[in-house]
């Protein structure tokens, strides 16, 4: 139990993912039949719920982040009274009642990662643990409120995912997985001292590029999958030199060619421009 502010008390704790189906639900987002608003979480998305499972089911899978639930007030909280409690933490057990017979709703409802819970409910594994954070909601109202809040943070620059890519070698979900080769030439022509594109591509440890990292990813990936970099990949491994001596001899033909409008900021140059 962990204490916030003057009321707040949330509950972190774990269990198997494959049981929280067994105690919480999915408040769906619609209208009653006076066309007020009930629930608050959107249809399950498909695609995206396949990709967590797979992710899952692969060798070494860890999903950090906690799932929220909202409890009503069934749920309690039972402190050890043998353990040293902190001035804002103590340890204990959280009871949660079963939901087993007629049509008693279960206790808790999941306010953030209905799609990691559906992923690892789906999931050939015989269990995954998860970390869950709890909190005993009055009201619908405050169960929306979280659930606006959890959600409502800025989520991070695909940018800065994407130059992180190169440095990483887990599996990742499957656009990400796509990126990750491209991101790696990307980083190539970026950083080397002989290539033509040095500093020109807008990164967020070069924040002085002209080029967009999205445009030149996107032109790397369709090469790669049906122009002249294609013919270097292998499922033994990549020809990453002969791909970035291509990469590197075309670019600085371009330079040679359109000096004038080399390096300029897309808007005072179309050869720079995304387009």
């Amino acid at each position: 139990q962990i204490r916030q502010g003057k009321s707040r008390v949330i509950y972190s704790f774990a269990v198997d993912g494959k049981r929280l189906p067994e105690f919480t639900s999915i408040s769906r987002i619609a209208r009653d039949d006076r066309r007020l608003i009930q629930g608050y979480q959107r249809p399950e998305v498909l695609s995206h719920i396949a990709q967590i499972r797979q992710y899952v089911e692969s060798e070494a899978p860890m999903l950090p982040n906690s799932i929220v639930v909202a409890f009503d007030q069934r749920v309690r909280f039972v402190p050890d009274r043998r353990q040293a409690a902190s001035p804002y933490s103590s340890t204990g057990t959280i009871v949660i009642p079963l939901n087993g017979h007629g049509d008693t709703p279960k206790p808790g409802w999941i306010v953030d990662g209905q799609q990691r819970v559906a992923a690892i409910r789906e999931a050939r594994v015989k269990s995954f643990p998860i970390s869950v954070v709890g909190f005993i909601a009055d009201s619908d109202d405050e169960q929306r409120e979280q659930f606006i809040l959890v959600n409502s943070t800025k989520p991070l620059p695909k940018g800065l995912l994407y130059e992180l890519l190169p440095s990483t070698t887990a599996r990742l979900p499957d656009l990400l997985q796509r990126r990750r080769f491209p991101a790696r030439l990307l980083d190539l022509l970026n950083q080397q001292d002989d290539s033509p594109l040095r500093g020109l591509i807008s990164t967020p440890t070069t924040p002085t590029g002209v080029i967009k990292d999205n445009s030149i990813l996107k032109m790397l990936e369709h090469s790669l999958s049906d122009g002249v970099l294609f013919r270097f990949r292998d499922p033994d491994g990549d020809d990453v030199d002969s791909m970035f001596g291509i990469l590197k001899n075309f670019w600085q033909a371009v330079h040679q060619t359109f000096k004038t409008a080399w390096g300029l900021p897309p808007n005072k140059s179309r050869l720079m421009h995304g387009a």
